[in-house]
């Protein structure tokens, strides 16, 4: 009798989320959807081969001295508004990665002087490549977090389309980042795809959502930054000129269909 009973409720649960599940020919024409969920960086670091000055006050010796490096990122958050017509989507994002660290390449011969948010002056300053790279948990940073916005346009493309809905988003935008309070931010490309599964309840539905995104943008540093350092690390032209990222999203969220 317990196995009877627990055999009803089961099938009395299926038959619920089946009544209020839409069919597969109701997608919705027009939604709106509001996502939360983690950004974490993909092998790669958005402010590379940028001039750091180590502050006075850390006590390890080398104070003062410019160092050129990579400034590292951990993962952080992001949230997404989105409006869907049918199979396309607008949406708008704002990521905050927080810096973790930094890695360490080359070291200044002579003392620098910081004239300005993220900005050394070390003109006439030679640099020695490090024979081991100097890895710090501090980002020597101006600002803990890299700051980006988005806004994308994307289509979907469905593989599975019933009460549980899946499909394969992708897509392109704009990108404005910011690395640092008080630099100028940097403008630039954000290309991104994934897959995602829409679960449909009556006129809501909630979204599981992941994503792969690269950006890129003119150099977050300042081009005259990234030149000079090029000569330095042997950089090319373009590795100068530019700053680019890969990072990953994995979002939960809500979409209600208007109609």
């Amino acid at each position: 009798m317990t196995a009877h009973r627990q055999i009803t409720a089961w099938a009395v649960a299926i038959a619920v989320v089946v009544c209020v599940a839409r069919p597969a020919d109701a997608r919705a024409t027009f939604g709106l959807q509001l996502k939360f969920g983690l950004a974490a960086p993909v092998f790669s670091d958005f402010v590379e081969s940028t001039t750091i000055l180590i502050p006075e006050n850390r006590g390890d010796g080398l104070l003062g001295y410019p160092y050129i490096a990579d400034v590292h990122n951990t993962v952080g958050w992001s949230v997404t508004a989105t409006g869907q017509i049918r199979e396309w989507e607008l949406s708008l994002t704002h990521y905050r990665m927080p810096y973790a660290g930094s890695t360490l390449y080359y070291a200044g011969r002579s003392p620098a002087e910081e004239v300005g948010p993220h900005e050394v002056n070390d003109a006439g300053v030679r640099y020695d490549k490090l024979g081991t790279p100097i890895s710090s948990s501090s980002p020597y940073a101006d600002s803990d977090v890299l700051t980006l916005w988005t806004l994308d346009a994307g289509r979907r493309f469905y593989f599975l389309e019933q009460f549980v809905e899946g499909y394969v988003p992708f897509g392109a935008g704009i990108v404005w980042a910011s690395i640092a309070d008080g630099l100028a931010g940097s403008v630039g490309v954000h290309l991104w795809g994934g897959v995602a599964t829409d679960i449909e309840f009556g006129d809501f539905a909630v979204v599981f959502d992941a994503r792969v995104h690269y950006i890129i943008t003119n150099n977050a540093a300042g081009v005259q930054r990234g030149a000079d350092n090029a000569a330095v690390v042997d950089e090319t032209v373009l590795e100068a000129l530019i700053s680019s990222m890969a990072f990953a999203t994995f979002d939960v969220g809500v979409r209600y269909r208007i109609n």
